[in-house]
């Protein structure tokens, strides 16, 4: 098994590499990478200590030896990068890249890069039900392996693209939850901490957890309130906006409009006029932060259901309630 693991990894590799030689063969009217910095262990711990995210802009033949090196990051074995960086903020690498060539050709090798990511994804999953114990196994092999970096897919459009912008977007990750459901949650990180006892003092934990639980059981909402599940601690995530030939319109129709996460680099076909690009800029915690803040309007009032215990779990009700 451990040898089928490292030959799915090293597939797609070598499909990356294939990507390579075809991008050295054809090179791109339009190459773009934009690198961020990392997030450190303490930044993750200790939001207010992070000042934000810097962004390097890589163009032109250089940046496209360096997208091939992006895409095949799955992480890391450096002891010292492991110790001193965070392993819950994945590695971004927002670009772009098009190629004055038939859709045909790019389509296939993007499609087979993404297959052997998926060939990989599945094997990891087959390891164990136990998602703990997955990782566990999962790392006993790969280390530093970011399962993230390795099996998140490439996009590719075939339709021409007439305009690109990257920005910055929140990942507020909020999730209606029933009772019984964040129950289970609470449950599950229970067991995760006892695999942890030995090697560190958990009982406050423990207890804030117990009591989470027993209140959870005994809660009944009034009205029209409701449970979420928040993600606690979040950083700004880089987005894309693409906008597409085939509509003289600036909208943001179904058909000529995508806006989604900026991990890895967008990849496309076409040639002159080669479309209009906003690059991703740097990221001021003190500027970018409040304004994040300021605009963000709900109609909705969270109140954690255990007050500075970092949960993630929150009673909502109207605002309206408030008043």
């Amino acid at each position: 098994m451990v040898n089928n693991l490292r030959g799915l990894r090293d597939q797609i590799g070598y499909r990356i590499d294939e990507l390579g030689d075809y991008l050295a063969a054809t090179p791109p009217v339009v190459s773009e990478l934009m690198t961020i910095s990392r997030l450190s262990r303490k930044e993750e711990r200790i939001k207010s200590s992070w000042e934000g995210f810097k962004v390097q802009h890589i163009s032109g033949e250089q940046s496209v030896t360096r997208i091939i090196d992006a895409l095949k990051d799955f992480g890391t074995d450096n002891p010292q990068q492991l110790n001193e960086e965070s392993t819950k903020f994945t590695a971004k690498y927002p670009g772009l890249v098009v190629v004055p060539d038939k859709a045909d050709k790019l389509r296939k090798l993007i499609e087979e890069i993404n297959n052997a990511k998926n060939q990989f994804a599945r094997a990891l999953m087959s390891l164990s039900t136990d998602r703990h114990k997955r990782f566990d196994e999962v790392h006993e092999q790969f280390p530093g392996l970011v399962t993230l970096q390795a099996t998140r897919n490439i996009l590719f459009s075939d339709i021409p693209l007439k305009k690109v912008t990257f920005g910055w977007r929140y990942n507020r990750n909020t999730e209606k939850k029933t009772k019984h459901e964040l129950i289970d949650i609470l449950t599950g990180r229970k067991e995760a901490l006892f695999k942890n006892l030995l090697t560190r003092d958990q009982t406050e934990r423990l207890s804030t957890l117990d009591y989470a639980i027993k209140k959870l059981a005994s809660m009944h909402l009034q009205g029209d309130e409701g449970f979420r599940l928040c993600r606690v601690n979040s950083f700004p995530v880089p987005i894309v906006h693409a906008w597409f030939e085939g509509d003289d319109r600036d909208t943001q129709s179904k058909n000529n409009y995508l806006s989604t996460k900026a991990s890895l680099p967008l990849f496309a076909t076409g040639s002159f006029p080669v479309p209009q690009l906003k690059l991703l800029s740097d990221w001021d915690q003190s500027v970018e932060g409040d304004k994040a803040k300021s605009g963000r309007q709900t109609p909705l009032v969270y109140t954690e259901l255990v007050p500075g215990a970092d949960l993630g779990i929150f009673i909502v009700r109207a605002a309206s309630h408030e008043e």
